[in-house]
């Protein structure tokens, strides 16, 4: 397992980050990151900003943090995590078919667009509770 770190960066600094074949755990810096996954179960966390997050190959879990994020969790089953509860989240399908999710809290998870993702885990009561977009989509 691989450890990358992006750089802090004052928010002016964008990483280009790409994963191993390894399951990596990789975080991004402040700045409109773009992040890639590599072949194994990787997490990746974009940090603050506007990040393109791409988990590529393995069972990924995708954390786009702070901004309006775009996370493609690529081949295999992938999930995305957010900070608030289920119910802080405005989730639609657009007619590209990809999923939006809309935190109703400013400044934390802010706007997503979200492709090959199949569940999402929120942080309710606690500890974070996984659910399958297909059960929340109608």
């Amino acid at each position: 397992m691989a450890v990358i770190k992006g750089t802090p960066g004052n928010g002016n600094t964008a990483d280009d980050l790409t994963g191993t074949d390894a399951s990596d755990q990789i975080a991004g810096g402040d700045g409109n990151d773009r992040i890639r996954g590599g072949l194994g179960d990787d997490f990746i966390s974009g940090g603050a900003g506007d990040d393109g997050i791409t988990g590529n190959q393995g069972d990924d879990l995708l954390f786009g943090g702070d901004g309006n994020d775009d996370l493609n969790g690529g081949a295999d089953y992938d999930t995305a995590q957010y900070r608030g509860a289920l119910s802080d989240y405005t989730i639609y399908l657009n007619d590209r078919g990809e999923v939006i999710i809309i935190d109703s809290v400013g400044g934390r998870d802010g706007r997503d667009t979200l492709k090959n993702i199949e569940a999402l885990k929120f942080w309710e009561n606690g500890a974070y509770k996984t659910y399958a977009i297909a059960d929340i989509l109608p």
